[in-house]
């Protein structure tokens, strides 16, 4: 965040090579190398920390996110589902299955894991949001659709927010509210 990456990465590296037991240090250490664009180094480290850890929860979200963007949705969604396994109360790695589903144009399974996200983390604002898009798109339920794309915008007012907010507003026949919401 503070432009700082290579500092980071020498201090990760270090306590990385002073604690090679531990996961965490090596699922960091992956993580920077994946914001410095080393992506080959990164999927190492992710791989180190597993063996480390074989249900090290961060890190299998990150192979999933990997697979995911290398358009292998098997793998990231099996990913994925270890990572829910491995820390059953975290929301993100079902929300992250959601999404997955929702790239294969799978909206039934999506819209259910969005669903099972939000019971985890009642405030997950992607949850809320994608599932406000998704119920106005199909045009179901939109109240409820309002209900999900209102909390967004309210903690996170961004044009990612807003949009299913003005979507959703539009389809339920209002129109000065999505306009303003929109522009």
């Amino acid at each position: 965040s503070l432009d700082q990456g290579a500092a980071a990465l020498e201090l990760v590296t270090k306590a990385a090579n002073a604690n090679p037991e531990l996961a965490t240090f090596h699922d960091l250490r992956g993580r920077l190398l994946l914001e410095a664009g080393q992506t080959g180094e990164a999927e190492r480290e992710f791989s180190l920390a597993l063996e480390r850890d074989s249900e090290f929860a961060p890190s299998l979200e990150a192979q999933g996110t990997l697979a995911l963007r290398a358009g292998d949705f098997a793998q990231a969604r099996a990913q994925y589902d270890r990572a829910a396994q491995a820390d059953p109360g975290n929301a993100q790695y079902v929300y992250l299955k959601a999404q997955t589903e929702y790239l294969q144009s799978n909206l039934q399974s999506a819209a259910e894991f969005f669903g099972q996200a939000l019971e985890l983390d009642s405030a997950h604002v992607g949850a809320h949001n994608d599932l406000a898009w998704l119920m106005a798109s199909e045009g179901r339920d939109l109240e409820s659709a309002l209900d999900h794309a209102a909390l967004p915008a309210r903690l996170s007012p961004n044009a990612d927010t807003l949009d299913p907010l003005g979507c959703v507003s539009l389809r339920l026949g209002a129109s000065q509210k999505p306009v303003g919401v929109l522009r």
